[in-house]
Order: C-alpha cells, then structure tokens, then sequence
C-alpha cells in the first residue's frame, strides 16, 4: 500500500481511507478463501485415508522402481504382512511369482501413461482368495509426469470359479463328466486344422454300446446311467491324455487320436477299447454285459471337415454293427457307395 500512495502522491484523505478499506477486505477475502481451502483440502485428505483404510479391496501405490509407497490395511491383511514390512519392498522382494508379468505391465503403465487391467492366480500367506484382478492407474505431478502408480487388487476367486462351472457345464456330459458334442466338434475343428498344418495323421473313432437298451429296460434307468459312467471311464483308461473321449448323447461315444501314424496303432486301440468293455460291470446282482461296433475314419483320407469326417465314422460304425458285436470296421476298406445301404 505504501508503494502505490508514494507511485499517486495525488491520492489524499477521504479518497486513501476508501482504498485502504478496499485493500483491507481484499486481503480478508483472500484470507478466508484460503482458509476454507485449507479446510476443504485437510477434510479431502480425512476422507480419502478413510475410504483407503476402510476399503475391502488392497490398494497400495508403487514408486517408479515398483517399490511399496503405501498399502493399506486391506493388502496388508492379504499379503500376511504388516504395513511397515511392505513399504520399501517390490514384488520380487516378497516373492511374489506374479512379479515379473506385474513389473512389465507397470512399466508399460509408466511409459504410456495409461491404465491397465490384469489378472493373476495366487493364494497369499493369509489364504485368502486364489484369482485375483487388479487395475494399475498412472500418478502424474505438475508437469504431467509419472511419478508413481496406484494399484487396486480384487478378489474374483467365487466369480471366476462359478464362470467356469457354468462354461464347464456347458461343454461337458453331466452324467459321465466326459466332453459333450459341442465341445468335441470345437475341439475336432481345432485338432484338423492343426493337422493340416503339421501334416500330423489324425483318426476318429465313432463307438456304439451294443446291448445297452436291453440293460436299460431290464434293469431301469439308473443302472444304465451306472453303466455309462462306468463305460466313460474304461474308455479313458484305454487312451493318452492327449486324446479325447467324448459323449455325443446316448450311447454313443467317441474317441478322437492323435498322431497316429500307422494303421497297426489305431487298430490296437481299437482292439483294447473292444476287450475292456467286454468284461463284466458290477452294477447289479448280476455282472452286466455289453459290448462294442467301432467305426474308424481318418484326416485327410475319410473327410477333411469336422462334420464329414464324424459322419464317415458313425458310417463306418454302422457297417461294424452289421457284422454283429465287438467288430471294428474302418472307413476306407469298403466301399462308399454302400453307405447309403446302413
């Protein structure tokens, strides 16, 4: 005020008292207004610590080198580890065995300034949860530089788990737990093209269950879904575990080999499948007995599409079924124009 009385020495008496005032009450607006600043900022910082202490949800933030800033008291609890132990730390320092895909889509999110959405499968020390998703979310200053990164976990263990019953019932038999046709012909369609890539042989079996109506009206419903479950398992005794056996519905079963290069090989499986499941099932006061019409068609030489070569096999099947029970016949030893014929 003094610099610009001296700057308008013209300024005097009534006119320098109404400036002074005006000065004074600029001063305690400006005063006010910081102070209700200052109060508005302290009751955000209050809010913000206790939305972080009380959240359910571990959320911590990570400096530039991916070490713990802060972590609140839900990814203290996660983690089995008290607060003061995980500041200063990263991922690898608590051993975590996420920590390197975790490190590089941090410094993804540092670099390009943008948000990032993970997932990740662990139990922590506290056994809590097992699937877990977490968000990183870049921390920028003044200049509009990364100067740190929050990270939000979240446990989806109950979600992903009830997701994948649902897909898993989905594409699986209930009765027999076994692949269903849907999930077959994906895995059929997938198995081909590969084939075609590899020129890795490929051959289907198509398998009906002879005798099985007999089992079911003259012992009920319950024992032949016995049977079934039972036929489901021999079956899968008698192949790798890189082959599929799968359910179509009824009694009819398939089983798809892969890298089968010989004709000798596919007719041995064939052959075990036809002699386990001739021996008897203990499902009734009386040993049950079935048996087996195995048709057999292969990529490239049956068919080249999913959908043509399963029938090539179910065509072939019919054609062991004729022969009477436990007979085997593959596609490409007879003749096609008598398919019409089965």
């Amino acid at each position: 005020m003094s610099l610009w009385t001296k700057a308008h020495p013209a300024v005097t008496g009534p006119q320098l008292e109404d400036i002074t005032r005006f000065h004074e009450a600029i001063d305690q607006a400006v005063a006010e207004s910081l102070e209700h600043y200052a109060t508005i900022k302290e009751m955000e910082t209050r809010l913000f610590g206790a939305i972080l202490v009380a959240s359910p949800d571990p959320i911590y933030v990570l400096d530039l080198n991916g070490r713990f800033t802060y972590a609140n008291k839900a990814t203290a609890d996660l983690f089995a580890i008290k607060p003061e132990e995980i500041i200063g730390k990263s991922n690898f320092d608590l051993e975590f065995p996420f920590a390197s895909e975790f490190q590089r889509n941090l410094e993804k999110v540092i670099a390009e300034q943008s948000s990032f959405r993970g997932k990740f499968v662990h139990t922590f020390a506290s056994d809590q949860g097992e699937r877990f998703e977490y968000l990183l979310a870049p921390v920028l200053d003044e200049h509009l530089n990364t100067e740190a990164t929050v990270c939000m976990l979240r446990d989806i263990t109950e979600q992903a788990l009830a997701e994948e019953k649902i897909w898993h019932n989905a594409h699986h038999d209930l009765l027999t737990g076994l692949p269903n046709r849907r999930l077959f012909l994906d895995r059929l369609e997938q198995e081909i093209k590969h084939a075609k890539r590899s020129s890795q042989p490929l051959t289907l079996l198509f398998m009906d269950l002879d005798g099985f109506k007999k089992v079911n009206d003259s012992l009920g419903h319950e024992t032949g879904d016995r049977l079934l479950s039972a036929v489901a398992g021999r079956l899968t005794e008698c192949v790798r575990e890189s082959d599929t056996v799968a359910r179509l519905g009824g009694d009819e079963f398939t089983v798809m080999l892969t890298g089968t290069e010989h004709h000798e090989d596919v007719e041995r499986v064939a052959q075990s499948i036809v002699d386990t499941l001739a021996l008897p099932f203990y499902l009734a006061p009386k040993p049950v007995l079935v048996s087996v019409s195995i048709g057999i068609a292969s990529y490239p030489q049956g068919a080249c599409s999913p959908g043509a070569l399963l029938e090539a096999a179910d065509q072939a099947m019919y054609r062991a079924k004729k022969f009477g029970s436990n007979q085997m016949c593959f596609y490409d030893s007879f003749d096609k124009t008598d398919a019409a014929l089965f």
